[in-house]
């Protein structure tokens, strides 16, 4: 994504355009969030440790922490306004899940995250990324999944032929 652009999702009033208006308006949000979480229950595993990529207001992570709530969340994001509407979601859960300010647009991301995750989702943030960049990316949360860990992606993607 260019610089500019990067830039521009670090503004408070960006962040709370998306938020309020257009986070609501994702077609099929929440049968996404429904899929996802089938997904993640079908795996027939504890969920102990979850990883949020570009987590915005932190509604995945929500949704998984209300059917796992024990699980350990690290949210990650490159925009603190996005990191501080997750903290008005997430702030007061036990245990108290971990906020990354964090660019996956760079391998540096990795560098405030230990150990391994059992899930780790994204929603609406890998597309911004160059598509070389998004297969280094894939690589590197690859790396990160605890043994019988899944990635669960949301988003849209535009189809190389009908």
């Amino acid at each position: 994504m260019p610089k500019d652009r990067v830039e521009a999702w670090k503004s408070a009033a960006l962040a709370r355009t998306f938020l309020e208006g257009v986070r609501g308006g994702i077609p099929f949000a929440a049968e996404q969030i429904d899929v996802m979480l089938r997904v993640i229950q079908a795996r027939k595993a504890p969920v102990g440790q979850v990883l949020d990529l570009g987590c915005g207001s932190g509604v995945l992570a929500r949704a998984i922490l209300a059917r796992h709530p024990q699980a350990q969340c690290t949210l990650v994001d490159f925009s603190e306004p996005m990191l501080d509407a997750a903290r008005a979601q997430l702030g007061d859960r036990e245990p108290q899940p971990q906020f990354v300010l964090a660019d996956l647009g760079t391998p540096d991301w990795r560098r405030a995250l230990t150990g391994a995750f059992d899930v780790i989702v994204s929603g609406y943030a890998i597309h911004h990324l160059p598509d070389q960049r998004k297969r280094d990316l894939y690589a590197e949360i690859f790396a990160l999944l605890a043994a019988g860990g899944i990635f669960v992606d949301i988003e849209h993607v535009a189809s190389p032929t009908p």
